[in-house]
């Protein structure tokens, strides 16, 4: 309950059985059940320095060359089209999300800078789980609140990056939750980072 994602959709998606490549090969209907993808290049906004592995600053594992790579299969593979996302705003995300987590990502990066901090931001503290569940004042001590490892750095552009990864899943899952055969939500930073 820290913020992290509760088992609950805004909108439950129906199960379908699409069509398999061997009755697509066979149907001309398919042209029109091709895969559709939603994409944005928000996702380049969140490019960290480095994360911590093994103890060790390395570059980080998760980076915008991952969303690049995928897309540019999708689009060699000519499996759809591929679709900005629509904007839902913040409701459909705090159904998922704490409000303290939220305002945390928010505000994260403009307060680690208002510290005169110009490098990423990775937390460096956890509050104990088994004492009372606080949030703590400081910003540092919040990071660690919501987190539990130093493999999210937060930057300049992380909120924007992760809102518009929001919008991309919520894009995708409307398709799927209005009859779509398949939809994919090509989001990054993926939800656990």
């Amino acid at each position: 309950k820290n913020g992290h994602i509760y088992p609950l959709l805004a909108t439950p998606i129906v199960p379908h059985s699409p069509p398999t490549s061997q009755q697509c090969r066979q149907s001309p209907r398919c042209e029109n059940n091709k895969m559709l993808t939603f994409y944005s290049d928000d996702h380049r906004l969140h490019h960290a320095q480095g994360e911590m592995v093994g103890g060790e600053f390395q570059p980080c594992f998760e980076m915008p060359a991952r969303a690049d790579h995928v897309l540019a299969r999708v689009q060699q593979q000519q499996l759809g089209e591929v679709r900005a996302p629509l904007d839902f705003g913040m409701t459909p995300i705090a159904r998922i999300h704490t409000g303290d987590y939220l305002e945390f990502l928010q505000k994260a990066w403009a307060g680690w800078a208002a510290q005169g901090n110009t490098a990423d931001f990775l937390p460096g503290v956890f509050p104990a789980r088994h004492l009372r569940a606080k949030r703590p004042d400081d910003l540092y001590g919040q990071y660690g609140f919501h987190s539990f490892d130093c493999f999210a750095p937060i930057t300049a552009g992380t909120w924007q990056a992760v809102y518009t990864s929001a919008q991309v899943a919520l894009s995708a899952q409307q398709q799927l939750a209005q009859g779509a055969h398949t939809a994919f939500a090509l989001c990054r930073p993926p939800g656990h980072h």
